[in-house]
């Protein structure tokens, strides 16, 4: 275990696999993971593919050690990280 933690910043649109492989990959080498957004207002966010993503809460830079910025609205759609 270890005493890295990780925050994911996802926004609506998000590429999943950009969000879930990093989720995977830092869950399995024993890092916390949050999944937040920039208000931590919503419940849960959709991916650019339709996965909706339960939040942990809002994104707080001095908290953690790694953040994740998923990328996404490649699909056509208009929403995402660009």
């Amino acid at each position: 275990m270890t005493d890295l933690r990780a925050q994911i910043l996802l926004c609506a649109g998000y590429d999943g696999l950009d969000a879930v492989a990093p989720f995977e990959i830092f869950v399995g080498a024993g890092v916390a993971v949050r999944l937040v957004t920039l208000t931590g207002s919503e419940a849960s966010i959709a991916g650019n593919h339709g996965l909706r993503t339960l939040i942990d809460g809002r994104l707080d830079p001095a908290a953690d050690d790694l953040l994740v910025v998923p990328g996404g609205g490649w699909a056509g759609g208009r929403q995402g990280v660009r």
